[in-house]
């Protein structure tokens, strides 16, 4: 009789700044396609500031993930 091979779930918290989202995802999806009872859950956390007070490359930065999250 076989059992059912247990799945193990990542959960992925990548640093809210540019590029961490996108290198996170590859490496998740790396993950996967090596082990298929894999499951990954990436968790998207908003900067830990006021983004009215940042400065002006700051604030395109924030538009550039936001841009690519919608991606």
């Amino acid at each position: 009789m076989k059992t059912a091979a247990a799945t193990v779930e990542l959960v992925f918290i990548p640093f809210p700044a540019t590029g961490h989202l996108v290198s996170t995802v590859e490496m998740a999806k790396q993950l996967v396609c090596r082990d298929h009872r894999l499951s990954i859950t990436v968790l998207i956390i908003e900067m830990p500031f006021d983004k009215s007070k940042a400065s002006s490359s700051t604030q395109s930065q924030l538009l550039a993930v936001a841009v690519e999250e919608q991606l």
